[in-house]
């Protein structure tokens, strides 16, 4: 028997769950989309995204992304931050999605493994902020 049949509550009485739902759905598209062209092969990338992320480049001068195209090795921590994006957090994101869905409590845990990468990974762009 899961978790899930045991208490099973509907999502709308849920409200931390569907933040959660709601938040790990738009950093799947995000990746998909925006963070993800650095890993696709260029001619895969419709024009319309390649613009959003070169206009976001342009805008911002985000020294991240453009440290990671440029195979900048002072930056290797965001690189291995978006490897783990890309092999871990994402399918973590929708492991998390289905599991909220389902309101299986199993969930919590991978969710909080997440979460402790994502507070490494923070804690390395503040830490270069700083310095």
């Amino acid at each position: 028997m899961s978790s899930a049949s045991i208490s099973s509550k509907p999502l709308l009485k849920r409200p931390l769950d569907l933040f959660y739902i709601t938040y790990f759905t738009f950093n799947v598209i995000t990746f998909l989309f925006i963070d993800g062209q650095n890993f696709y092969p260029s001619e895969l990338v419709p024009e319309a995204l390649k613009r959003v992320v070169q206009d976001y480049l342009k805008d911002s001068g985000d020294p991240f992304v453009l440290a990671l195209r440029a195979h900048d090795r002072q930056y290797i921590w965001f690189a291995t931050s978006m490897w783990s994006s890309l092999v871990f957090q994402n399918p973590v994101y929708l492991l998390s999605i289905w599991g909220l869905l389902k309101d299986e409590k199993r969930i919590y845990p991978i969710m909080a493994s997440y979460g402790m990468l994502g507070e490494f990974a923070v804690s390395q762009e503040y830490s270069d902020w700083i310095h």
